[in-house]
């Protein structure tokens, strides 16, 4: 028999919900730091940034 895990909501915030925010507030960052300080910017921002176009 298979058990699934559950993950119940914190503060009546689904999981997934909050995984999206976070996934979100990433990718944000990482095309704000391309824009505002490319020079500064690396290529994990440039892999996010790129990836979260897909969405």
């Amino acid at each position: 028999m298979r058990h699934h895990l559950r993950i119940p909501p914190v503060r009546g915030i689904p999981p997934a919900a909050a995984l999206a925010v976070a996934l979100g507030a990433l990718w944000w960052w990482a095309v704000l730091r391309l824009a505002l300080a490319p020079g500064d910017s690396g290529p994990v921002e440039g892999a996010v940034a790129v990836g979260g176009w897909g969405l």
